[in-house]
């Protein structure tokens, strides 16, 4: 019984780093409710401060977050007042939806 539990315990431990990795490296870049709480009509300080700092800013009207290997992102538009106009899931996070 003994010769069993050492394999057994350290697949149970391979198994979970696997979850863990797989998520970190393919999961949603920011929570359902992170998503919720930004709303059209907001400042950019106001996302951010909700968001934290983004993986990329594509000029200065757009910021992106991603996740290294997941084919799409979230991304926020603001105005030349810097207010939140549009935000968009890129239909890639189930979790989002």
């Amino acid at each position: 019984m003994k010769a069993l539990k050492f394999p057994l315990v350290t697949l149970v431990i391979i198994v979970a780093l696997a979850g863990v990795t797989a998520w970190f490296v393919a999961g949603d870049p920011i929570s359902q409710s992170k998503w919720d709480k930004v709303r059209v009509g907001m400042t950019k300080e106001q996302v951010l401060e909700i968001l934290g700092e983004p993986d990329s800013y594509d000029g200065p009207d757009q910021i992106e977050y991603s996740r290294f290997l997941n084919v799409g992102w979230v991304e926020f538009f603001f105005d030349e007042r810097n207010i939140l106009i549009e935000k968009n899931d890129e239909s890639a996070f189930v979790s989002l939806r």
